[in-house]
């Protein structure tokens, strides 16, 4: 591989894992929105 090559597949690697980190993010807070969403609702029916 030369250098040009490398600096394509490190490009390539960081766009992906830039995007995979955008998404875990995403899941989280959709996950924490959720869980918030049970607890209000377990708190006003008691």
């Amino acid at each position: 591989m030369n250098t040009g090559q490398m600096l394509l597949v490190l490009g390539a690697l960081v766009m992906l894992s830039m995007m995979t980190m955008g998404v875990n993010k995403m899941i989280i807070n959709k996950t924490e929105t959720m869980l918030e969403e049970v607890i209000s609702t377990t708190v006003e029916a008691e």
